[in-house]
């Protein structure tokens, strides 16, 4: 066998082995992004997959080709474009926070139950960047941050800028410290090339922790605590009746509307003014 077949051979299994991987993780979230899936692959087999440009486009290439393949693994892989995310009934006095759109798959389900609006801090590289988020905050009325992200400088600034510049309680519900010697969580030599990584080196050490190195079951049962500690019970019992009483009226709702709109349309018909048809809605719909 000549050595251009034996490359060959090595690089088909490692796709294949990759591949497994995919399957395995993808199967135990309702939806997730490719990004969110690289660091999963990055964090559980670190010494297959180093966290480097060449992994990240052999995931998306394999990844690719399997959702070609399988309708049902593509349906789970979304594109989160939003940057801030408001929930329909929401607690304005509490804000997640996460610098990864990644994270918003297994985040979102909680966040929607809890009624937390969610900001996405996407290219927090700066410390104007993280000034300017805490002042959006505190023009919000902003009391409580809940922030789910990494072990890292660029996620101990943001902690340690809120505390110092504004009133708003700060609160790392993951990753912590405790949580990655606890959970034994597998570390990451900290970025180099990052401004802030002597000043963590010489207070932290040279470990990072990324966040989807938790496993789902953890992540959920973190988030879930810290929102039940956060948000107050009167306000979940509200929402729960506002949300009862919305799906008890939509089908009524609905069927008005269809109404209104038939007798609008043949009064339009009949050609009469914008004004004459507002008065005949009150008139026949006031009670």
């Amino acid at each position: 066998m000549t050595v251009h077949k034996r490359r060959r051979r090595r690089r088909y299994r490692r796709y294949l082995l990759l591949s497994d991987h995919i399957i395995l993780l993808v199967k135990h979230y309702s939806t997730l992004t490719i990004r969110f899936l690289y660091y999963l692959l990055v964090s559980r087999f670190p010494k297959l997959y180093p966290n480097d440009k060449r992994t990240y486009k052999s995931v998306v290439h394999r990844s690719t080709k399997l959702r070609r393949v399988d309708p049902k693994l593509n349906a789970k892989f979304i594109d989160p474009t939003r940057h801030f995310i408001e929930q329909r009934y929401s607690y304005h006095p509490i804000e997640m926070w996460t610098e990864k759109g990644s994270l918003l798959p297994p985040l979102m389900p909680l966040a929607k139950l809890f009624g937390v609006n969610v900001l996405i801090l996407r290219g927090f590289g700066s410390l104007s960047a993280i000034t300017r988020a805490l002042k959006r905050a505190i023009a919000r009325g902003i009391k409580l941050i809940l922030y789910i992200g990494d072990w890292d400088p660029s996620g101990l600034e943001i902690e340690e800028v809120c505390r110092r510049e504004t009133g708003i309680e700060f609160k790392r519900v993951m990753v912590t410290k405790e949580q990655a010697t606890k959970l034994k969580l597998i570390p990451m030599p900290a970025n180099r090339r990052d401004s802030r990584w002597k000043k963590f080196v010489q207070k932290h050490g040279n470990k990072v922790w990324e966040v989807e190195s938790l496993r789902p079951r953890t992540f959920r049962k973190l988030l879930e605590q810290a929102l039940r500690e956060a948000v107050p019970t009167s306000f979940l019992e509200e929402m729960e009746l506002r949300t009862r009483a919305s799906k008890f009226v939509r089908p009524y709702i609905a069927r008005l509307g269809r109404k209104m709109g038939a007798d609008v349309r043949g009064w339009i018909k009949q050609g009469l003014s914008e004004e004459e048809i507002r008065r005949r809605l009150l008139d026949r719909y006031r009670r």
